[in-house]
Order: structure tokens, then C-alpha cells, then sequence
């Protein structure tokens, strides 16, 4: 069976060295056994592309490309073999044959479609949720795969905040506090610089399952434990301040966030800004390596420094 009729038309134009070589090959080339091969090859399989007119996409996209690599070569070589040969290319599975494990009861589903009706109709997840769209008077419903199920659970509850801590007060960075009990914490918080999505705790996502997304401008807080970051709060872009839990450890960052980076660094060895490890004895002293000392620390202090004068003389003229 012809891979592409098209393609089998623009293959009569291909140069005998190269169809010799391309129709005695009994087995696919490998990235390594396609190098001797490349000089010969390229050339002819560039003509035959030039004329090609197919619907195969990854064909007609390496006609633009001036540079092919080992791998591009080889699989444009190993087309055309399996198309000279007549034999079958390999046997695609969709994602409605592929099997598909459900991650909260680890049953077989056969087809995506099935494993996303499963999950929302035995788990409640992945059909419906409720997200703020930028601009919109209030909550948008969104459907996905079908008919709503009701609302998912927000991968964070609703907080009723009691120290009205705001983050834009400092900077987005890492810190490193002791808690009541004496023990040291890490948190990081970060502005977000694009909309993201999150499920649960621990996931960041791209799937129509996330249950919690964040806009461009958001401050999310998350505590640092080992490798692991735990979201714990967020401050929304609308929100005069934070929700989330450990409001006491955000507290006294607060009051001194330029200590807790400078004990983040000491303690971590990284920059207080973007975790890089600090190599030098005046970065690990001031907590943050040079880089971020010249672009994020001194002009995002200049900021701090004049919101803080406008205010006094707003309270003090």
C-alpha cells in the first residue's frame, strides 16, 4: 500500500544512486547508519521534496528548512525505503485506541475521550470547572468533553485572611524564616509572568483538568522542602491581599524581607532571586548573586523606596 500517492509521483524523479540504495535496504536507518549515507542521500531527497505537493505536514515543513540534521535525514530516508519497498509504515495508534490508566483508580480505559468521561463522572474531575477570565464581571463557566458535571474543588479552600499581609509590600523571591517552634522554613514567592494552571498542590499543568488558574500578575506562595515546592497562598492581581495559610511566616517576612533572603542564601547557598548557587563571598553575604543584585534587587529597591516617600507625604504633606 502506498504511504502517500503523491509522494509516489514525486519520487519518479529520484536519482538511481539514491533509489539503489534507498530500495536494497532491507531494515529502517538507524541516527548512527545514516551518516556515511547523508552525502549521498540529502541531495536526491531534497529534489524529490522540492516537487512534492502531499499532505504529509513534516515533509512539506522540511522543504523550508536549508539545514537538515542526522535525524531528519534519516527519517525522510527511511520514508522514502518503506515507500520504494511497498512495505507499511508503522501502525499508528490514535488516542481513542491507545489505552489510558486513570490516575485516581489506576483502571484501564480504552480511548482519551473514555478516560476524560470516566474521570468526570466517577471522580469529578476534568469536565467543568470555574475559572475568572480577565475583564469578565465574575466567574465563567467552561465545559470540556461534554455536558458540565458541577464545580471542582479549588486546588487551594477559601481563605478568610486575619493579618491582611499584602505581597506587593516586598519583592517576589526566596526567604527563609523560623516559625514559632524554632524551626526554619523556606517560601518563595513569585510573580507570575503568564497565565498558568494548576491541579492540586504540587502540579502545574497544561490539561483541561487543571482546577485552579492564575493570571499574568498573580503572586503565588509556595514552601520549600527539599526539592519539593508546596503552593500554601496566593495573592490575586485584583486582591488587595494574601489568602493562603502560614500568614505568621509571610508576617515576618514582611518585616524584614531583606534578612530572610540574606538567611535564604546563606542557608541554601543560592541566590535569593533565582536560586542559582552563589560562588563568590559578597553574593552569598548579601544572598543574591551579582546578576540579580544589578537588574532586580537595586532598581526594584529605587521602586520600594519612592512608593514608600509618596506615601508619607500622602499621610504627611
Amino acid at each position: 500500500m502506498s504511504i502517500d500517492t503523491k509522494l509516489a509521483e514525486a519520487m519518479k524523479i529520484l536519482q538511481p544512486t539514491a533509489e539503489a540504495i534507498l530500495k536494497h535496504r532491507a531494515t529502517d536507518f538507524t541516527d548512527a547508519e545514516i551518516i556515511p549515507f547523508q552525502p549521498l542521500l540529502e541531495f536526491p531527497l531534497r529534489e524529490v521534496l522540492a516537487v512534492y505537493e502531499g499532505t504529509n505536514s513534516f515533509l512539506m515543513d522540511l522543504r523550508r528548512k536549508q539545514n537538515w540534521t542526522n535525524r531528519q535525514c534519516r527519517a525522510v530516508a527511511n520514508i522514502f525505503r518503506r515507500e520504494l519497498r511497498g512495505e507499511n509504515g508503522p501502525k499508528v495508534v490514535t488516542k481513542e485506541e491507545r489505552a489510558y490508566t486513570c490516575y485516581y483508580c489506576n483502571e484501564v480505559l480504552k480511548g482519551l475521550t473514555a478516560l476524560y468521561d470516566h474521570q468526570a463522572a466517577v471522580h469529578q474531575k476534568g469536565k467543568h470547572y470555574k475559572r475568572e477570565e480577565v475583564g469578565s464581571n465574575g466567574p465563567v463557566e467552561t465545559t470540556h468533553f461534554g455536558a458540565p458535571t458541577g464545580p471542582m474543588v479549588p486546588a487551594l479552600p477559601d481563605y478568610k485572611p486575619e493579618l491582611n499581609i499584602d505581597l506587593r509590600t516586598f519583592l517576589p523571591a526566596r526567604f527563609a524564616v523560623e516559625d514559632n517552634t524554632g524551626v526554619l522554613r523556606f517560601i518563595i514567592v513569585t510573580e507570575l509572568k503568564r497565565r498558568s494552571r494548576i491541579w492540586g498542590k504540587y502540579v502545574w499543568t497544561k490539561y483541561a483538568y487543571a482546577n485552579e488558574y492564575l493570571e499574568k500578575g498573580d503572586r503565588v506562595v509556595r514552601e520549600q522542602t527539599g526539592d519539593t515546592k508546596k503552593l500554601i497562598g496566593k495573592q490575586r492581581i485584583n486582591q488587595p491581599v494574601y489568602f493562603g495559610e502560614e500568614e505568621r511566616l509571610i508576617e515576618k517576612i514582611a518585616a524584614d524581607p531583606s534578612a530572610a533572603m540574606v538567611r535564604y542564601g546563606k542557608e541554601k547557598g543560592a541566590c535569593a532571586y533565582c536560586g542559582r548557587s552563589l560562588t563568590d563571598a559578597l553574593s552569598r553575604s548579601r544572598g543574591i548573586g551579582p546578576d540579580c543584585w544589578e537588574s532586580k534587587h537595586v532598581p526594584q529597591i529605587h521602586t520600594l523606596l519612592k512608593l514608600k516617600t509618596s506615601a508619607n507625604l500622602a499621610v504627611n504633606p
